[in-house]
């Protein structure tokens, strides 16, 4: 079976409807990274997204109501 890895950035003022999208993909049985949950101060931010981002094999992006920001 492959590993299902979700990489989740967002705007601030997005992160209700994140919140949503991650309890679903939780529910299916994704690991989700968040910047939220795993990143500390003092933690190099391009290792850590790299690290993370690290074999996914595809991005998308959205915003609520499909407005472009």
């Amino acid at each position: 079976m492959t590993s299902k890895h979700v990489f989740l950035s967002r705007l601030r003022e997005d992160a209700p409807h994140v919140d949503e999208l991650q309890k679903v993909l939780e529910a299916a049985e994704f690991t989700v990274w968040r910047d939220t949950a795993n990143l500390w101060p003092g933690d190099n931010l391009k290792r850590k997204i790299r690290e993370a981002i690290q074999g996914i094999a595809g991005c998308s992006t959205s915003t609520p109501g499909g407005e472009p920001r």
